[in-house]
């Protein structure tokens, strides 16, 4: 999240906050007090929700004067959020490549439900009385179903053959849906993968696993770890490690390829 801070100390303050708060009527102002905090600090959830940091000894009409101050930053903010929110959306124009499936949005349906087959995943939106954010949510919701069962179906296979590849043993592979991390390797040797795994290229799957194959020998991140991983990539540990940097246990429209409907014949 992006942030604005200012010592209103230093600063001196401008009066008319009425005219910002009314330019922010139809955005969600959050304020939150933090004794720890010695800053009024603004982040921006999206380009509809603001959280204000009050600082021990603030108050809300310190915080009002310090968004004034900051009156063109925020709204340059808000703006340059919405246009980048209203360019990543799900659309129901095309279909939307995952690993093993092309999935089609098909809105104005009577329930929201997904369908899964062999090579193709459909997704029935409800859209009657719904907000877009609330459709985006549970298209979202929808892929992590789709990303869940191709990660127990590729995912198992695929470790047993770098494992037995690369001479690793491990007992199993479960897929959850972990945030915050890729995976995980047990004392016992048993390994986890994020269903969000399936989202990335294929080179960086085989990475990831490697990786917590790699755990079964080292349960650390020492040099010993890292000099196994780079062997078993081909020394391109850090080239690889870096390139996962551009990925987060999230669904993301720019994951998935767009196909138009006329390259589906």
């Amino acid at each position: 999240m992006f942030n604005v801070v200012c010592d209103l100390e230093n600063n001196s303050v401008l009066n008319g906050e009425k005219s910002l708060m009314e330019d922010l009527s139809s955005i969600k102002v959050e304020w939150v007090y933090r004794e720890r905090a010695k800053r009024y600090i603004v982040r921006f959830v999206n380009d509809m929700h603001i959280k204000v940091t009050i600082p021990k000894g603030g108050t809300k009409q310190e915080a009002a004067k310090f968004l004034k101050m900051n009156q063109a930053v925020i709204l340059e903010r808000l703006a340059r959020l919405k246009k980048n929110a209203s360019t990543q959306l799900f659309t129901d124009d095309s279909y939307y490549k995952t690993f093993s499936h092309k999935v089609k949005i098909l809105k104005n349906q009577k329930e929201n439900k997904v369908k899964v087959q062999r090579e193709q995943a459909f997704i029935y939106l409800k859209t009657e009385g719904t907000s877009q954010e609330e459709q985006q949510d549970i298209i979202k919701k929808a892929f992590e179903i789709i990303l869940r069962n191709e990660g127990k179906q590729y995912l198992p296979k695929r470790t047993f053959e770098l494992a037995k590849q690369f001479n690793f043993q491990f007992q199993q592979v479960k897929v959850n849906a972990a945030k915050g991390r890729w995976g995980s390797c047990s004392s016992e040797r048993n390994i986890n993968f994020s269903l969000f795994l399936m989202s990335l290229p294929l080179h960086l799957i085989d990475y990831t696993i490697l990786h917590e194959l790699c755990h079964t020998i080292h349960h650390n991140h020492s040099p010993a770890f890292w000099a196994l991983l780079d062997t078993c990539v081909g020394g391109k540990n850090a080239i690889f490690k870096k390139e996962m940097e551009k990925y987060s246990t999230k669904i993301k429209v720019e994951y998935y390829e767009k196909i138009n409907f006329a390259d589906c014949k």
